[in-house]
């Protein structure tokens, strides 16, 4: 470790983790010490690494104290380890964070600030609205109301500028009183405004009304807070590109209950598509890496015939065990290799291994068929490394047509104890309207944290979806069913078939 670490303030953007930069991800994974503001999107998180303290910027939850908070980061970067100051939007720019680096540097410490996309051009850019050049000058003045509450000095300057331009106001508490200011300042009522609540975030929605009819509309009078307000016919409603809105799966909460380490493509997927987006992992990946039986296994396998790998988590952690045994990957020997789906024969050819066979049919039944119909395994020695408590039927299938299988266990399915997190929280308090399973045990493990059941007699909208057949065996065994079922047996195939039926029930 250096002798000093650095800190850098890094902003997310306004919409999670899709509006940071490249490298302000790079840094968050690398940091030793994160301190967080409360409104930094959750999905953000998952970049951080696991050996990183993360502070939240009012209190420390590791020891429950609170503690003065660039105390912490001196403390931190002193000790030769870069501090991340995660802050959310514009926040960067705040004197609040402009005084802690003051403080910073005072220390000694070199900092750098990190910006993110901005709230206001991702909030339009979801909106799909410009800002038309045939009215007035075509320009546009920002007034921030997280930095200065809507008084007379503000809606006065308002007011001088609208002659310039279109006016937006970002960080709206009260909306409709921003707007009977105006009114009463002398701007027309029939002025156009659009309301975009929750600017730049996947769940952005904008409203077009007029400035003198705004204490009427419901909408403002739900707002939540936190709303960007554009002013003028400069902003052109009419020629609007609603491409936001219409994503197939815009407006849906969907659950993705994968390990920790394996969701992000499939949540980087959804959000793509619309979704909001929960990530509760309900299984951890625990390697057996001192199993007596992999370990005479690994010692024996040029006796094999035929390695079967039946998902990318038995072919990492067997090669994470085989690498720490062997330098050469010609050691593996001459055995044939099969993968049940393409996500597994693709990982074996990462490492560029030839798989002989993979079943159309992603499942162990299709795969027992596949190999034999490859040639004939009777008296053949088959290798099958896997979860600790795999489905019995494959091996048995390859016994009854003559196989020698030693079915060895590589790795464990654990219950990842993550009901306490915020996004389990958001389940339980808002529901959702998908819930995705990859295995039966994150079926399994998700019932006994959450009570599949009692949250469907919770949330009577909530669907259920399923990679493939044994996953939906596992919803059956409960007494539910699969809404959908992924064909083929893939994560892509699983979100493809949730927004194939966003797409079928918006046309409904």
């Amino acid at each position: 470790m250096r002798e000093r670490g650095k800190v850098y303030v890094v902003s997310v953007g306004s919409g999670g983790s899709d509006f940071m930069t490249v490298r302000g991800r790079a840094l968050l994974g690398s940091a030793a010490l994160v301190a967080y503001d409360s409104n930094v999107p959750r999905d953000v998180f998952r970049f951080v690494s696991q050996d990183a303290d993360c502070v939240s910027s009012a209190v420390d939850p590791k020891r429950n104290v609170k503690k003065g908070l660039v105390t912490r980061i001196l403390e931190s970067a002193g000790a030769g380890g870069d501090v991340v100051r995660l802050v959310s939007g514009r926040a960067y720019l705040s004197e609040r964070i402009f005084e802690e680096l003051r403080r910073v540097g005072d220390g000694g410490i070199d900092f750098e600030i990190v910006p993110g996309m901005d709230e206001v051009w991702s909030a339009l850019a979801n909106a799909g609205i410009g800002l038309s050049c045939s009215a007035r000058g075509g320009g546009m003045l920002i007034f921030d109301l997280g930095k200065e509450a809507a008084g007379e000095g503000l809606v006065a300057r308002a007011i001088e500028a609208r002659r310039a331009g279109g006016l937006v106001f970002t960080g709206v508490n009260d909306a409709v009183g921003l707007c009977d200011k105006l009114v009463e300042g002398g701007l027309a009522p029939d002025l156009p405004v659009v309301l975009i609540e929750n600017p730049g975030a996947n769940t952005q929605v904008t409203s077009a009304l007029r400035l003198g009819s705004a204490a009427s509309e419901s909408k403002l009078q739900r707002s939540s807070g936190g709303e960007l307000l554009l002013i003028g016919e400069e902003w052109d409603v009419s020629g609007r590109l609603d491409w936001f809105e219409r994503r197939p799966l815009y407006g849906k909460r969907v659950v993705v209950t994968r390990a920790r380490e394996k969701s992000e493509v499939m949540s980087a997927s959804l959000r793509a598509l619309g979704a909001e987006v929960l990530e509760i992992p309900v299984i951890k990946i625990t390697p057996l890496s001192d199993s007596e039986a992999l370990n005479e296994a690994l010692d024996g396998l040029n006796v094999y015939d035929w390695l079967l790998f039946t998902s990318v988590n038995g072919v990492d952690t067997f090669f994470r065990a085989f690498f720490r045994r062997f330098d050469d990957l010609r050691d593996l020997g001459g055995a044939h290799l099969a993968a049940v789906g393409t996500a597994t024969a693709d990982r074996l050819r990462s490492i560029h291994l030839h798989v002989d066979c993979v079943p159309k049919e992603h499942t162990g039944v299709g795969l027992a068929e596949a190999m034999s119909e490859h040639s004939s395994i009777e008296n053949l020695k088959v290798l099958m490394p896997r979860a600790e408590k795999g489905n019995k039927e494959l091996p048995r299938i390859l016994e009854d047509k003559g196989a020698i299988v030693d079915d060895i266990p590589c790795y464990r399915n654990e219950l990842d104890a993550s009901a306490g997190s915020e996004d389990a929280q958001e389940l339980i308090s808002g529901g959702a309207d998908w819930i995705t399973f990859t295995s039966g045990s994150t079926v399994m493990n998700f019932h006994d944290t959450f009570d599949l059941r009692r949250l469907r007699e919770k949330f009577h909208g909530l669907r259920l979806a399923s990679i493939g057949p044994e996953t939906g065996r596992a919803l059956e065994s409960l007494g539910l069913g699969s809404d959908v079922v992924a064909e083929p047996h893939t994560v892509s195939s699983l979100v493809s078939a949730i927004s194939d039926f966003g797409r079928k029930e918006g046309n409904s």
